[in-house]
């Protein structure tokens, strides 16, 4: 089921008194000289009826009170359409008050059509090529329901993140390799050196305790051989005192008388006085006192080359946060490709699902719409081009509405004018031709003069559809 456009009918609106034109299945052409109406008649009332007319919003662009006429305060717009196979017709109608719009529509033959059978059925941009050129590409790529805004947003937040790491890697310039080299344990050090040291002067106590015996036996053997020798002396001095005092008394007994020799004798068995032979006391073999402290000295050297060690297990150390904070920078990106070329799938399977009729239509980083690469434009592509691709599109967005406006027709030489037309007509559009002028030369002609038809008869035209 396809519909194309029957009947367009205008009543005191758009500098229209009244007016009422049929259009046939094929091709029509619409004459008129610029300010004739031919916009009005057809794209812009068509567009006013179906949306109404307001100064925002989707509907047609202007002030109600501007558009109506001046012989009443309201206006009327009805536009018929018929599927010709299937035989089903059904009409809209806006009555334009300088309040409000009142749109009404209703089938007037065949199938009874849906509440929302309208947002389905029009889709302004998409009525004339023209239109759809005028649109910025992002706007063309809204008007066909593609919206990669969001995609397109986390494509470029991907792609900052992406920049910041990029720029961090740069920063950290090249890692060069650094050998491998274990941290020493210092404080295990200390602990060793600390427990040689206790033992060590546990062993300096032992010794001093040794030494200190053999010196007090020393010091005492030898006071005893001294006090021997006191002793001794004493005895020695009696003794000569003895013997002294004796031959006193032998003199005092001489002078006296004496003259025996038993006292003599006796004096004589007196023990005689002695010198003292002093025993040597040998001095002690003591032993050293301090230790050796080889294994102290072993362990500081120990401590000392861990330091150094230690200053290359932390350069050592820094590599490897750096090459590991490297390595992640460079993971986190290779994650970010991942995300961008994820998320680019996404957006391409999400253009790619709205079945177009193009396989080669996508949109760039920005979201404009671009088909074979290139924007949708007469830059990039002929008017006949630009023509049959918006046709196309429209189709595949509005199914149910194959009518083609086709402005700016005199920019194509006459060969392929009638291709176009005979393409599109063959593709199952209707078409609807806008001609600057009044000079007929198609078939199936409306001329239009100030928002009039003419009597195409009297000016030796050919005959205008009513």
């Amino acid at each position: 089921m396809s519909f194309h456009l029957s009947r367009a009918s205008i009543k005191n609106i758009f500098g229209f008194d009244s007016i009422e034109v049929k259009f046939n299945d094929g091709a029509n052409y619409l004459y008129g000289k610029n300010g004739a109406g031919k916009s009005s008649l057809t794209i812009s009332g068509l567009w006013a009826c179906i949306k109404g007319i307001a100064e925002q919003g989707d509907k047609f662009i202007s002030s109600r009170f501007r558009c109506i006429g001046p012989k009443k305060t309201t206006g009327d717009l009805e536009y018929e359409f018929s599927d010709g196979e299937n035989g089903n017709r059904f009409k809209v109608c806006n009555h334009v008050s300088k309040d409000a719009n009142k749109i009404t529509f209703q089938a007037l033959e065949g199938s009874p059509l849906a509440d929302d059978f309208l947002d389905d059925f029009f889709n302004v941009s998409l009525l004339s090529a023209r239109n759809f050129c005028r649109l910025s590409g992002v706007e063309q790529a809204k008007a066909l329901g593609i919206d990669t805004s969001a995609f397109d947003a986390n494509i470029a937040k991907y792609k900052e993140e992406r920049k910041i790491e990029n720029r961090l890697i740069k920063e950290a310039g090249i890692i060069e390799p650094v050998e491998e080299v274990k941290p020493v344990n210092i404080e295990m050090l200390r602990e060793k050196k600390k427990a040689i040291a206790d033992k060590l002067n546990g062993i300096y106590i032992e010794n001093c305790k040794h030494n200190n015996e053999l010196r007090k036996k020393y010091t005492a053997d030898v006071a005893a051989e001294n006090e021997a020798e006191r002793v001794f002396e004493t005895e020695q001095v009696r003794c000569r005192d003895n013997i002294l005092n004796a031959a006193k008394a032998l003199s005092k007994l001489v002078s006296i008388g004496y003259t025996g020799n038993e006292v003599k004798e006796w004096i004589d068995h007196l023990p005689q006085p002695k010198n003292y032979v002093k025993k040597t006391i040998p001095e002690p073999d003591y032993i050293p006192e301090v230790p050796d402290d080889a294994e102290i000295k072993a362990v500081d050297a120990e401590i000392e080359a861990a330091y150094e060690t230690n200053e290359r297990a932390k350069k050592y150390a820094d590599y490897l946060i750096r090459s590991e904070a490297l390595k992640a920078r460079q993971d986190k990106v290779d994650k970010i490709n991942a995300d961008i070329e994820a998320e680019e799938t996404a957006r391409t399977n999400y253009i790619t699902s709205k079945k177009f009729p193009f396989s080669d239509l996508t949109t760039d980083v920005s979201g404009c719409l671009l088909f074979k690469n290139r924007p949708i434009t007469d830059t990039y592509f002929s008017r006949g081009e630009l023509e049959m691709i918006v046709a196309k599109l429209a189709a595949s967005q509005s199914p149910l509405f194959k009518t083609r406006f086709i402005d700016e027709f005199g920019i194509l030489d006459p060969d392929n004018q009638k291709k176009l037309v005979d393409d599109l007509v063959q593709a199952g559009f209707q078409v609807i031709v806008s001609i600057p002028g009044e000079k007929v030369e198609h078939d199936n002609a409306i001329v239009l003069r100030e928002c009039k038809l003419v009597d195409t008869t009297e000016t030796d035209e050919r005959p205008t559809l009513l």
